[in-house]
């Protein structure tokens, strides 16, 4: 029989129940995966978003894509272009290229982040 009291026992339970969902979590943060859209034209780039998940990073191909028609993001996803860097003379090369074509009408953007989500991060 165990000297240990039925207190140590339920808070032992209670700690390895908390150690055991912070594991979890951790867990999950870390399967952030890359997605890597087809082209830079609008139509690759939504699909890879649209399988993009909270936490996965799309790269947008070097390359030079005329979109005329609104991006709604509605995902806490990073969206990077593809981007050459010098770190010798400190300098970057944007190699993806996405040229303004949308006609605007009010207050029409290009690239919409939904109200209320969050955060979207986009890089070169």
């Amino acid at each position: 029989m165990s000297n240990e009291k039925p207190e140590a026992g339920a808070k032992h339970a209670i700690l390895s129940s908390v150690f055991a969902a912070l594991l979890f979590v951790a867990s999950s943060a870390a399967q952030a995966r890359i997605i890597n859209a087809g082209s830079a034209s609008l139509a690759d780039v939504r699909g890879a978003i649209a399988s993009a998940v909270h936490g996965d990073t799309v790269i947008v191909p070097a390359g030079t894509a005329s979109w005329t028609s609104c991006l709604t993001i509605t995902k806490s996803i990073t969206i990077q272009g593809q981007t050459t860097t010098n770190s010798d003379n400190g300098t970057a090369s944007d190699q993806t290229i996405l040229i303004d074509n949308l006609v605007r009408v009010g207050a029409d953007r290009d690239i919409s982040i939904a109200p209320r989500a969050p955060p979207v991060n986009c890089f070169g």
